[in-house]
């Protein structure tokens, strides 16, 4: 239901919690120790999450806009898009290479 106060605060909780899920991943990439091996794939990894937040960024500023309206009515919608990380692909053939070489999958 358009408007409804409960929802909209349950989807505010709702994108803080990922927020922070995708922070906390980041953080975890960041500081876990990786095999040699993999090392390299390691730095290639940090800061995929940005693009993520940054999308995410734009509520506020969309949400801003509705309120410039004098009176606004009608229904609005904020499109998110997210796009994976431009490297995932070859990054994932790469690390199941490395644990296939090492007979770990």
């Amino acid at each position: 239901m358009p408007g409804d106060a409960a929802e909209i605060r349950k989807a505010c909780f709702i994108t803080i919690e990922k927020c922070n899920e995708l922070v906390n991943w980041e953080l975890d990439v960041q500081s876990t120790i990786f095999p040699e091996e993999l090392e390299e794939y390691k730095r290639e990894m940090i800061g995929w999450t940005e693009v993520f937040i940054s999308e995410l960024n734009r509520i506020p500023k969309e949400l801003a806009k509705i309120f410039q309206i004098d009176k606004p009515k009608g229904d609005y919608s904020i499109d998110l898009t997210f796009r994976a990380p431009s490297n995932l692909d070859a990054l994932t053939k790469k690390i199941i290479m490395v644990f296939e070489n090492k007979n770990l999958i």
